[in-house]
């Protein structure tokens, strides 16, 4: 019920009952002599009668419903922003193994896809959008894995092979699912296309 009440008047309809309500105090305290405090209260109980009356129709509804719409978009923004972010670090990312590359462009350009859709359809997908956050994170741990494997070959011990292999096989199952999720036909036949090749 809070909600409801905040977002009716954050609404124009609930934005021009409480300035109705406080020029009208004005008018009494300045024009008609009514003492403030006993103004105030009285315009305070018109604006909560005329919201609870302004609730209880469809203007009301519309109103609380126009402001929940826009509470989503913005959120939306908010989370589309995020990916759009994670993507941008995704392809600004120099790695010199060309496997993990072609896999972070292959995301790149999954991450592009979708985002590029969200924003045509008006509809988010979280799990699209948690396979590009978490790719950042793959990546990360990447990094640091090869910078401290970098180390030790320096010292004389042995290469750590399997990193790369593990983070193109995390960044390619992220990119198929992103794929799936934007075309199930298309990753469908793709996925035959392998099979056929092998």
């Amino acid at each position: 019920m809070k909600r409801i009440i905040v977002r009716f008047f954050r609404s124009p309809v609930g934005v021009a009952v409480l300035g109705s309500g406080a020029a009208a105090a004005a008018v009494l305290v300045l024009v008609g002599g009514v003492p403030a405090p006993v103004a105030v209260p009285l315009c305070l109980l018109a604006v909560a009668a005329a919201a609870f009356v302004l609730l209880s129709s469809p203007v009301g509804a519309r109103a609380v419903a126009g402001e929940g719409d826009r509470d989503r978009r913005e959120r939306d923004a908010r989370a589309l922003g995020g990916v759009a972010a994670a993507r941008k670090r995704l392809s600004l990312l120099r790695v010199g193994d060309p496997e993990v590359k072609a896999a972070i462009d292959r995301l790149t350009l999954a991450a592009g896809l979708y985002l590029e859709r969200a924003v045509k359809t008006d509809g988010r997908d979280p799990v699209s959008e948690d396979a590009v956050l978490g790719a950042v994170e793959v990546l990360n741990d990447y990094l640091q894995l090869a910078d401290a494997a970098s180390s030790r070959v320096r010292s004389g011990g042995a290469a750590d092979l399997d990193i790369a292999v593990r983070t193109v096989g995390a960044l390619s199952a992220s990119a198929a699912e992103i794929e799936r999720r934007l075309d199930p036909q298309a990753a469908a036949d793709r996925i035959a296309a392998r099979e056929e090749l092998r």
